[in-house]
Formats: C-alpha cells, sequence, structure tokens
C-alpha cells in the first residue's frame, strides 16, 4: 500500500497505518504503526544544504539519550556515510534503524524502529527502495484515498475516520477536497450513484454527466461564489467511492480522471 504526503510517497505492508502526521510541507513528521511492535517514522526539513545534515542527526542522537537516560538504560549508536547518505542502528530504551539523506531543498529521515530488540533491515528496505520525492504532481495516499493533484496545494483540514479519509486542501484561488467513503456497496444499495453524489455535496441542482470513468458534477451557487466542479469515482475492487471537488475559477484546478491514481 503507497503512503503519499507534502510531496513525497513509499509503500508500506496493507495492514499498516499512519497514526500521527503533523507540520507541513517545510518540516513535519509521520508514524505508520502496524499490529505488532514495529512502526515506520519519517520526518522531514527544509534544508538547502547537505552540510547540516549531521547536526541534525546528532540532535536527534541527543533525544534518543536523554529518553534512555530517563528509561535507565544504556544507548548504544552506530553510524556510517556513503554517498552522501547516513545510515544508523541504536540500541537502548528503543531500538531503531535509519537512513539520513537530502532530496532537492528537504532531507528526509526514514526509520524503522521497535520497543524490542528485533530485525529491521527488512522494513527499512522497503521504505528506502519504494520512497520517490514527487515531481509533477504530489501523490495523497492514506488509509484507502489516492489521487495525485498538481503541486502547490497546503493542507487545511484532515479527516481520518472508520470508513472515510477526507483532506481539504487550499491553494491561491482554489480550494480542493478529496475524500473517500468505504462500505460503497451498502451506499449504493440505498441511493443511486447521481442521488448519493447529489446529496454528499448539498447540490440537488448540480449538472451531472455520467463520463467512462464515473460523475462529473458543476454547481454555482452564486455569481460572487466560484463554481465547484467535482468528480465522483465508484472503485468496486475496493468498495469505495472517491470525491475531488474543486471550488474555484481557475482552469488549472479543475479536477481531471488522471488525478484518481
Amino acid at each position: 500500500m503507497t503512503f503519499g504526503w507534502e510531496g513525497f510517497s513509499f509503500e508500506h505492508p496493507e495492514d499498516w497505518a499512519p497514526v500521527s502526521l503533523t507540520g507541513g510541507r517545510d518540516q513535519g513528521y509521520v508514524r505508520i504503526a502496524s499490529p505488532h511492535r514495529v512502526f515506520l517514522q519519517v520526518r522531514w526539513r527544509k534544508m538547502r544544504s547537505r552540510a547540516n545534515l549531521e547536526g541534525w542527526l546528532d540532535a536527534y542522537f541527543e533525544r534518543l539519550r536523554r529518553d534512555a537516560r530517563k528509561a535507565r538504560a544504556d544507548l548504544k549508536i552506530e553510524r556510517e556515510t556513503e554517498d552522501g547518505q547516513i545510515s544508523y542502528l541504536y540500541r537502548g530504551a528503543t531500538f531503531g534503524r535509519g537512513r539520513l539523506f537530502h532530496s532537492g531543498n528537504r532531507a528526509f529521515v526514514l526509520e524503522a524502529a521497535s520497543s524490542r530488540s528485533e530485525s529491521l533491515q527488512s522494513h527499512l528496505r522497503r521504505t528506502v527502495d519504494t520512497f520517490a520525492v514527487d515531481a509533477d504532481a504530489d501523490r495523497w495516499a492514506l488509509l484507502g484515498l489516492d489521487v495525485s493533484l498538481p503541486s502547490g496545494l497546503m493542507v487545511e483540514r484532515k479527516e481520518l475516520l472508520t470508513g472515510r479519509t477526507r483532506l481539504q486542501l487550499r491553494a491561491k484561488g482554489a480550494q480542493v477536497e478529496a475524500d473517500r467513503w468505504g462500505f460503497a456497496d451498502q451506499l449504493l444499495r440505498r441511493h443511486s450513484l447521481v442521488d448519493w453524489s447529489q446529496n454528499l455535496l448539498n447540490a440537488p441542482k448540480a449538472e451531472v454527466s455520467e463520463e467512462t470513468c464515473g460523475l462529473r458534477l458543476t454547481y454555482r451557487r452564486s455569481p460572487l461564489l466560484p463554481p465547484f466542479h467535482a468528480l465522483v469515482q465508484h472503485q468496486p475492487d475496493r468498495n469505495q467511492l472517491t470525491v475531488l471537488v474543486s471550488r474555484t475559477r481557475t482552469a488549472k484546478w479543475r479536477p481531471e480522471w488522471d488525478w484518481l491514481t
């Protein structure tokens, strides 16, 4: 399964899921938890020069040392640098194996960690091997939602609920929502796709076009407000519905089917 956020993405096992998401484009943190003790951590930070990588890692290790002292545990750290990337391993109150590198104008730390000593190499390798920094579009993928949107959007709000994943994003001149609903078979048992879409968008008078990939809806509430453009796609193989809504007067931000990956 793919996790995509703030211009980067990587693969993780299907039964793992994000439990912490903080920060924004310039700096942030995500934690992907497993049903077991192992979890993945990704930290990123705007950093124009590779020269600051060591200092950032040293500050992180100092925090680990403080945590180890509080737990009355010894902390052992090993690290090596190759081709501009720093690999490290630590053992203490917790155990971790990670990789630090620079890409574009940001630095990234990818780490597999656990509360107990166990093999972490395979988990880290999967993350490193599949890690990608987005170029022309940003991939937003988590908990069943998977869309690729033009770069330049900022997250205003996220809702990570059982059966529903919703992101509200904003750029100059546009508001974009990406919305994933689970249990599609139950939802469509009670409503047609057109009725469900118009009810969800609170737009019973929206213009609806049935296209190969799904429904396209257009609606203007008022001449003073930008019109909304929406795409609704039933994905039966995932038993879900994905909705993209854009409120804008700018053609760049009107949703297209290739935004749905």
